[in-house]
């Protein structure tokens, strides 16, 4: 959440279209507040600062995508009902 709320998408001026390819996304811009004001800053320090890889900002404008009034998509993590369990007889011998 947080590190979506520093990023923004952005339309760039023009693109070069190719009949061949299709277009890409929206560019990202990427912010920093301080002292309550917007500091615009490259990637690689955006990233840095975060400890973070370009990895999870790729994801974060996947779900940025499927925003709805400024809800990023719920985490959808260990939810598939598949998890290895322990039998409780098991858990009672121990």
């Amino acid at each position: 959440m947080l590190i979506s709320s520093c990023m923004n998408n952005i339309k760039p001026k023009y693109r070069y279209q190719r009949a061949s390819k299709k277009l890409r996304g929206f560019n990202s811009a990427y912010y920093f507040m301080v002292n309550e004001n917007k500091i615009h800053v490259c990637k690689q320090f955006f990233m840095a600062t975060f400890g973070i890889n370009s990895r999870i900002v790729q994801m974060v404008v996947k779900k940025q995508e499927g925003l709805v009034i400024g809800i990023t998509e719920p985490e959808k993590r260990r939810q598939h009902g598949n998890h290895a369990t322990v039998p409780h007889d098991m858990k009672e011998d121990v």
